[in-house]
């Protein structure tokens, strides 16, 4: 599970086993959660979170659901958040681990926008709110409530005619509202219905794994609504 060259191969392999409902063995799981811990240590690490390796830095990585990451402050955002929604699920609770989700708690929560703002669903930009949003959903980070449902209004604000969003990259957003059982997250899978059914019927070749995920995504989406 571990690749210890690539935080975001890493992180790819953890959800494509979550996604599909595979479990890990805890000595698996013991090992990765010890190696993300481990990676807030190093260079290039954004608020305490796991830092990308100098190889994701210096190479193409995507999201799970096919966009690429670029920007050193992006990538070490987007993937930092994700490795602190997967050590969450990974539940360990050894004192580094709980640290390292502490930490990140108390640097974040200085870093997003005040509760009394309706920007405080929004960070930076559409995927590293998104990202945000993915490591709310199971809990980490404070106010998950409040901040989520703010988060959608501002999705809500961005709509694009034909399916889509402004700034929010369409299937890692889709990816993120499947998770969401607030009723707005319906309203905006069903904005998004179109698009996915226009995929659908003739989906784009892409490079696996990517075009796989995103016909997954959108059937599961469009049967959300």
């Amino acid at each position: 599970m571990v690749n210890p060259h690539s935080l975001a191969a890493t992180l790819d392999g953890f959800a494509d086993a979550t996604h599909a409902g595979r479990c890990l063995a805890p000595a698996q799981g013991q090992a990765l959660a010890t190696w993300l811990a481990g990676q807030c240590l190093h260079e290039g690490s954004y608020e305490g979170m796991p830092a990308p390796t100098p190889e994701d830095f210096a190479g193409e990585p995507r999201l799970f659901t096919g966009e690429p990451l670029t920007g050193r402050g992006g990538m070490a955002c987007k993937l930092g958040n994700e490795a602190c929604r997967a050590l969450i699920q990974l539940a360990d609770p050894s004192t580094t681990v709980q640290a390292v989700l502490a930490t990140v708690r108390k640097r974040m929560g200085a870093r997003l926008d005040p509760p009394t703002s309706e920007r405080a669903g929004y960070y930076c930009c559409g995927s590293c709110s998104v990202a945000v949003w993915r490591h709310l959903l199971v809990g980490g980070l404070d106010r998950q409530e409040e901040r989520l449902a703010k988060g959608l209004r501002q999705l809500h604000r961005a709509r694009l005619a034909g399916g889509g969003w402004r700034f929010f990259p369409a299937w890692y957003t889709v990816w993120a509202l499947l998770d969401m059982q607030d009723p707005a997250a319906r309203t905006e899978l069903e904005h998004a219905a179109p698009r996915l059914e226009r995929y659908l019927q003739r989906p784009p070749r892409m490079a696996a794994p990517y075009g796989a995920r995103r016909v997954e995504l959108a059937r599961q989406a469009l049967a959300r609504v």
